[in-house]
């Protein structure tokens, strides 16, 4: 996954429910561990962005 793919929400959590759609926007890798955490701004919500982990995102369209 990278910035400006298109992807959906696998996991629901407070004011983003499951299948939401949405571009990721920053990726930063975890200082204490090895993993990426993903900045998703939520398409159809207002001002909507949230940080999600790779296991909780599916992508439906890859950047080129």
């Amino acid at each position: 996954m990278k910035v400006g793919d298109l992807v959906k929400n696998t996991r629901p959590s407070l004011g983003i429910p499951k299948g939401t759609t949405g571009l990721i926007i920053d990726k930063q890798k975890s200082a204490t561990a090895d993993y990426y955490v993903y900045e998703i701004q939520w398409l159809g919500r207002r001002m909507s962005h949230s940080r999600r982990l790779e296991r909780d995102l599916e992508v439906i369209n890859e950047s080129r």
